[in-house]
């Protein structure tokens, strides 16, 4: 079907609806990559018996928490305000009742209201929660902002932070939310910005109202501009050179030069340091901070009621309402006119990238219908004749994904596909993007072909294939476990009709055809489509003269009046996307780039119709059955009660302890009818899962939980007896598990999209596995899953493209943002001795199909398995599946010895040693530096968890405000205590472009003398409520089955059976010292560092003004009496420097890791 005969529907509500509604947009996640595919949800009526006993357990569950609430009065804690002055109510005559949609499973209470000042609010009684969550979402954002203050609005965000004139003191928020054991955050978008908070919720009331302040009377002081532009400039400088960002900048010079979307929004020291600021942003905060333009959301376990005489009479009535209407931009038009472009452009990753660009309407106000979700979950389908698997097949792209971009905004969006090349595709043809982008079109003609038939009707296939996405999306909202973000919950509420706040987003509510064809038939046309191609091997090859009128005239591609845009006229599409040169750069975004506009012979060829494509079947994997299971239908029904015991504190002899007990106190049923009346009540007492398998061929654990969804998780370890220490058996692993990874997504895609999750991975023990699904189907899963895992590597072009995949990953490590390198890839190498990058690079693309297969067959003939089944399923079943494993890899196990794997940390016991280096990415300009200070700790005991816990968040909190708000070092400032291996460390991180690392070490160094000393002069009353704050955290229970059973199995399969972890550390807490606490922190930050410091090229050769060879004297010379100091310019490569292995003369060894605090 060709595009003439959808023209006239599609001219009638895509392009006029456009121009009607305008243009501006969400600016949101730029980059992405494939993952795995979780894709829509799950389908099919639930049959009655299933209903009714569901119902049951929930209204058991409901009521038992109710019963059990005891916790002290919303109005016994809040602050006192002044009510003559906010005693209005809220009447039901002007505020309707509004039900919000919400899972079955979910056990909050939600009330909606409108205060008198028309500012829309959600209320959320969250039994479960110690603490407090609010969010604040305002209609204004980057692109309300005056075009003399590219940023402000941004820098407005950041300045409400700094004081109000009712609360003046500098950061008095976030230090009351620091003592309250929370966190801020905040974010800029185009049209919003959003303002989010978490506090113990014995602070909430005064903490809810110096936030109110925020927008009532913020000080915006001409003292905190220089310090929060520098913060703003930090921010940019980070983000700048990235990959990502170059997609999001390179569509603002696209764009329009008269539209709000090609400005520059994030904001700089040029930008934002100019006269008169602070009348700027007074002005901007007074034009669009209006509280009918606002949207509250407030979680707390405190009862509705409560909380609703709380809000009523609190500050936010104080929030002028303006009477405004939601800010548009519609007078401004569609952001790119001309969209038929082709643009090239540099990128630092070595890879080749092309991004198919689509401009469309904005769906958000179709959102019952969902039809740019709908095709997405199409597009990024799998299945045997999609459209990834043939482009695959065809040796055209190792990857791709799909999604909307820069929507939710209600005027227009983007719709983009991005490829990951081949690398002999690249060499060999020359027209590969447009190749592609034919095979792009195809896929979107044949969606026409049969969904509608040729008068345009829509046909049963597309009706049956949206009830099935609808059917999936019910399911999936019905028993949604998790919660939604804070954050996110008050952009929907001002996006959304109240009663859709939690599931407008992801439901299907309205089959519409006709939106549906709407937005394919624009999808199918090619001059909708811009194509970007990113590449490291793209140069530039002159400086760009660019006066405003050539600007315009480039962009709109009218007349070019250049020699520069006449000879890319002259060259054809293919020539043009295969030469190097490019022509243009833009020192803002640090970008360097080339445009010209698509030839009609390219856009003819991508509508030719030669690519045989075909849409998915039907879903196997879709539950039927969504009962919960009961124990008493069973062949026995009697069961061993787990231990619950506080002797289980010591490592070296907890699990045999565990298995003992677990022997010696039976939980019985004598009869069917005893199991019928009592059987929620094993739940309650069996908290620990339940060893019921232990031999030779490995260990089983299970435990039934039927409080969340009709899920199961289960985990499972296979551990080898192959020796991993050597780099061949490392990079083995490593291409097994990719391989049998991208065999898995592919041949079980349909149960992703039913709901199911998997996550394979390997390590030096061997394989892990993770799977996640309805319990209905979750035996169909979990044997496909193991079946796959055996099947026979065979396929040659798989196996290549893992291996580029993998190599071309490895290959980028150092393109990454400097924290991300120095944290994931250079502590690991430095510290532990891991392999690498380019190590592994080498051993990788040595590997071949035989020696994988013998590999392959080395694992799975030699290993003992450790398994973990929780959730709605039944220990006759979890024996069932257990007794899958030797059935399916046709093996006994029960002769396998296997090695005990230990794996070694450096000990730095009384040593400081500062190892620098250059970084190696190809991005010249980065001015960043990075300092990780790594303070080891040793093994962990339960008084030194205690101890971590008080400490991480005041001690956070306090060196984000020292390094980042004061001293202004770096965008990035965290502090952690994170384990390696098996040891717990102290880490603290600052990235940033104001001082050289060695400087920053220094600092750092300097703020803990410092906080040590106001540690000291902590009040018995303040220890007090730390305490108490910090129990609060740590008995936060799990919200959801997943994330439950994650923390559990994460102790079985590290081999630390320490399932009670939080709990313990809670009572160490209540017996805990102020001298114990001050000893503690004297002995982390005095007996063993290593500084790691990281420059980017630019911060040495501009920043410093050195070279990089006297990089080592300038660390040394200014590096702290006690230190020892040593530099490389390469990659890291410990095994081979010699100074740094005689400075660490012993290890620790590790047979087993420890969890995250």
């Amino acid at each position: 079907m060709k595009e003439e005969q959808h023209k006239q529907k599609r001219d009638t509500t895509l392009i006029q609806l456009l121009v009607l509604f305008g243009a501006c947009f969400t600016i949101g996640i730029v980059i992405f990559k494939v993952v795995g595919l979780q894709e829509t949800q799950n389908d099919l009526s639930f049959e009655q018996a299933s209903l009714i006993q569901e119902q049951t357990y929930l209204e058991q569950q409901i009521k038992a928490l109710q019963n059990s609430l005891t916790q002290p009065s919303f109005l016994e804690v809040r602050m006192s305000v002044n009510k003559k002055q906010h005693k209005q109510k809220i009447h039901s005559a002007e505020h309707k009742h509004v039900e919000i949609q919400k899972p079955t499973v979910d056990k909050k209470e939600y009330e909606y209201l409108e205060l008198p000042n028309k500012l829309k609010v959600l209320l959320i009684r969250d039994p479960e929660t110690k603490l407090t969550q609010a969010a604040l979402n305002v209609n204004a954002g980057s692109w309300h902002e005056p075009d003399e203050f590219p940023g402000l609005a941004h820098f407005l965000e950041h300045m409400l932070f700094q004081g109000s004139h009712s609360y003046p003191e500098t950061s008095y928020f976030e230090q009351l939310v620091a003592k309250g054991g929370g966190y801020t955050n905040a974010y800029t978008e185009g049209t919003r910005t959003n303002y989010y908070f978490t506090i113990d919720t014995s602070r909430t009331s005064e903490a809810l109202n110096v936030f109110a302040h925020f927008f009532i009377d913020p000080l915006l002081s001409q003292e905190m501009v220089q310090k929060e532009a520098n913060a703003v400039n930090s921010e940019y400088e980070i983000n700048v050179a990235g990959d990502g960002w170059k997609i999001l900048h390179l569509m603002s010079l696209m764009s329009d030069p008269k539209h709000p979307m090609s400005r520059f929004t994030i904001g700089n020291l040029q930008s934002l340091l100019k006269p008169h600021v602070v009348e700027a942003l007074k002005k901007f905060h007074e034009q669009y901070y209006s509280s009918n333009q606002m949207a509250l959301v407030i979680k707390s376990s405190q009862p509705i009621e409560q909380m609703k005489e709380f809000i009523e009479s609190s500050e936010f009535l104080k929030i002028p309402n303006l009477g405004i209407e939601k800010p548009s931009l519609a007078h401004f038009g569609l952001p790119i006119k001309d969209v038929a472009k082709l643009v090239k452009y540099h990128i630092n990753t070595r890879a080749t990238t092309v991004i198919y660009f689509y401009q469309l309407e904005d769906s958000t106000k179709y959102f019952e219908t969902k039809p740019i979700q709908f095709i997405n979950s199409i597009v990024r389908s799998r299945h045997d004749g999609g459209l990834y698997n043939y482009l695959v097949s065809k040796n055209l792209i190792v990857d791709m994904d799909a999604q909307p971009f820069l929507g939710n905004n209600g005027c227009f969006q983007f719709y983009l596909i991005e490829v990951e090349l081949s690398e002999t595709l690249i060499g060999q043809q020359k027209d590969y993007a447009l190749q592609i982008g034919q095979a792009i079109v195809s896929y979107f003609e044949e969606q026409i072909h049969k969904f509608y038939d040729e008068e345009q009707n829509p046909t049963d296939f597309l009706e049956e294939t949206y009830k099935t996405k609808k059917a999936m999306s019910d399911v999936q909202f019905k028993f949604l476990e998790k919660d939604i973000d804070i954050f996110k919950l008050s952009h929907n509420l001002n996006t959304f009709p109240p009663k859709y706040v939690l599931n407008a987003e992801t439901s299907y509510f309205k089959y519409d055809p006709q939106c549906i064809y709407n937005y394919l038939a624009d999808l199918m046309n090619p001059n909708n489509m811009l194509i970007m191609v990113g590449d490291d091997g793209y140069k530039l090859v002159q400086e760009e003269i660019e006066s405003e009128e050539l600007k315009a005239s480039f962009l709109s591609f009218q007349q070019p009046s250049t020699l520069l845009l006449q000879q890319n006229a002259e060259v054809s599409d293919a020539d043009f996307i295969t030469q190097s040169e490019l022509q243009f750069s833009n020192e803002l975004y640090h970008i360097q780039y080339d445009v010209k506009p698509m030839e009609k012979d390219s856009l003819d060829f991508m509508m030719i119709e030669n690519v045989p494509l075909s849409l998915p079947q039907i879903n196997h994997y879709v539950p039927v059955n969504l009962a919960f299971k009961s124990l008493c239908d069973q062949q026995h029904i009697s069961y061993i009660q787990s231990v619950d015991s506080d002797t289980l504190y010591d490592r070296k002899n907890r699990q045999n302890i565990f298995i003992e007990s677990t022997h010696k106190m039976p939980f019985y049923f004598t009869s069917k009818k005893e199991c019928k009346e009592h059987e929620f009540e094993y739940e309650q007492y069996n908290h620990f899962p339940q060893l019921i398998k232990k031999d030779i061929e490995g260990k089983t654990w299970w435990r039934l939980d039927r409080s969340y969804s009709p899920t199961v998780y289960a985990g499972m370890n296979f551990e080898t007896a192959v020796d991993m220490k050597s780099l061949k058996k490392v990079a083995l692993l490593q291409v097994f598990n990719s391989y049998v990874s991208n065999n898995l997504y592919k041949s079980l895609q349909q149960s992703f999209e039913a709901g199911y999750e998997l996550s394979f991975d390997s390590s030096m023990k061997g394989l892990s596995l993770e799977m996640y699904g309805w319990s209905d189907k979750f035996e169909y899963f979990y044997k496909n899953v193991l079946r796959e895992i055996k099947k026979e590597i065979s396929d040659d072009d798989l196996l290549n493209r893992v291996k580029l995949s993998q190599i071309t990953e490895l290959s980028n490590t150092f393109e990454q943002k400097l924290f991300i390198q120095a944290t994931s890839v250079i502590l690991p190498t430095i510290i532990q001795g891991q392999p690498t990058p380019s190590q592994m690079i080498d051993e990788i693309n040595s590997v071949s199909r035989n020696e994988l297969a013998e590999f392959q067959k080395e694992m799975l003939e030699n290993f003992r398995f450790t398994t973990y089944f929780t959730g709605n399923i039944l220990r006759d079943e979890v024996q069932s599946l257990q007794n899958q494993i030797p059935k399916i890899f046709d093996e006994s196990t029960s002769h396998i010895r296997i090695q005990n794997h230990v794996s070694q940390v450096s000990d730095l016991s009384r040593k400081s040693i500062v190892y620098s280096m250059v970084s190696k990415s190809t991005n010249q300009l980065d001015t960043n530096g990075v300092t990780l200070n790594y303070y080891q700790i040793g093994y962990r005991d339960q008084k030194q968890l205690a101890m971590m816990n008080l400490l991480y968040k005041i001690l956070h909190n306090a060196a984000y405000a020292y390094l980042r708000t004061q001293l202004q070092l770096g965008y990035v400032v965290s502090v952690k205590f994170k384990p390696v291996g098996c040891l717990d460390s102290a880490q603290i991180l600052v990235q940033g472009t104001a001082k050289p690392p060695y400087v920053v070490n220094q600092h750092i160094e300097e703020f803990l003398i410092n906080y040590g000393r106001e540690l000291k002069e902590m009040t018995d009353q303040q220890f007090e409520e730390l305490k108490t704050t910090t129990i609060s955290g740590l008995k936060e229970v799990e919200k959801n089955l997943k994330d439950k059973a994650r923390s559990t199995w994460s102790h079985i399969k590290n081999n630390d059976l320490a399932f009670e972890e939080k709990d313990i550390a809670a009572q160490y807490i209540g017996m805990v010292t102020k001298q114990d606490l001050f000893q503690f922190y004297d002995k982390v930050f005095t007996s063993g560092k290593l500084s790691l410091q990281v420059y980017g090229q630019g911060m040495i050769t501009q920043t410093m003004g050195i070279s990089v060879d006297d990089l080592a004297n300038k660390v040394k010379s200014n590096s702290l009496s006690k230190e020892q100091t040593f530099a490389v310019r390469d990659e890291v490569t410990v095994s081979t420097s010699d100074d740094f292995k005689q400075r660490i003369t012993s290890n620790y060894n590790c047979s087993y890791k420890i969890s995250n605090i």
